[in-house]
């Protein structure tokens, strides 16, 4: 752990989700650890009244300590020319860490706060007539978002892992081909497909690295389950670390979706008032993500 000697001091928010996983990191935890580790800035619990403004005008560093949809949330809000990001992962599968390099076991996150190397994390944009929304990890239609929906409050964090997993296969096993008309980049894909996943990380829902990794060149992933492969990829949903996904994919600057009446889902949340067209593509302001400068994704894997 680093000192208040070795950490250099620098403005720092914090924002912080007590209950992300299994609840191991308490506000009092916290704030003993960071003590510690020579980090002081200014606290704030995610939820609270006043939160989102604090974020909205953090500068320096905004350490966010929680799960994936706490830095989901977070990182539409701050200040992308004003702030840099470190992720201190207390939740469960912690994608967005995990797809950016920035892993770190919480108890590291000094290493991060202190690195001069970071990571570029793009913001999605999804636009439908009368409304438009941020996200950062994916928007998607088929078997991933229905298996999204299974109850996970209260599960320690292998079991939602492995909750979650159970859940695609169901919904794979149960799916039929989705109904919504894709065109990216102008081409209609016309393949038929159990899934689209419009992916703005490589790994999504419960721990599933989807996509390969890629600069940030202002493209999305766009991932797509062809029906011929869902006893190929209900193999590989057993052991996804051993082989990539047996998925399709392209990097496309903008997709467009008629959603024929299938469900979409937006991070980790279905929408309702999307209407039955949208359009997707990345913002060209990108958010700076502090990255440890040595690699600890092997020390926990989802």
């Amino acid at each position: 752990m680093r000192s208040d000697a070795s950490l250099p001091r620098m403005n720092i928010t914090v924002l912080h989700h007590p209950d992300a996983g299994e609840g191991e990191w308490p506000a009092g935890r916290l704030q003993a650890h960071l003590a510690a580790a020579g980090v002081h800035g200014r606290y704030c619990t995610a939820g609270d009244e006043g939160a989102e403004a604090i974020v909205r005008r953090a500068q320096g560093v905004l350490l966010v300590a929680g799960g994936d949809g706490t830095v989901a949330r977070a990182a539409v809000l701050l200040d992308r020319a004003l702030v840099r990001l470190a992720i201190m992962p207390t939740g469960g599968a912690n994608n967005i860490a995990r797809s950016l390099g920035a892993y770190v076991p919480p108890e590291r996150i000094a290493s991060v706060i202190g690195s001069s190397t970071s990571a570029s994390l793009p913001v999605g944009e999804m636009r439908a007539p009368g409304c438009s929304a941020c996200f950062v990890e994916a928007v998607g239609i088929g078997a991933l978002t229905r298996s999204m929906q299974a109850d996970m409050h209260g599960l320690p964090r292998s079991r939602k892992r492995s909750v979650g997993r159970d859940a695609l296969r169901d919904a794979l096993l149960r799916a039929e081909p989705c109904r919504a008309a894709i065109t990216l980049d102008g081409a209609e894909l016309e393949e038929p497909s159990l899934a689209f996943e419009f992916m703005n990380i490589t790994q999504i829902g419960p721990g599933l690295r989807l996509a390969s990794p890629a600069a940030a060149d202002g493209r999305l992933a766009a991932v797509w389950l062809p029906v011929a492969a869902r006893d190929a990829m209900l193999d590989w949903i057993a052991q996804p670390h051993a082989s990539r996904a047996p998925v399709r994919e392209a990097r496309v600057s903008r997709i467009r979706v008629r959603l024929n009446g299938e469900p979409l889902r937006l991070d980790d949340e279905v929408q309702t008032d999307a209407g039955d067209q949208v359009e997707l593509a990345l913002q060209e302001d990108v958010i700076r993500v502090l990255v440890p400068e040595v690699n600890h994704e092997s020390d926990s894997r989802a």
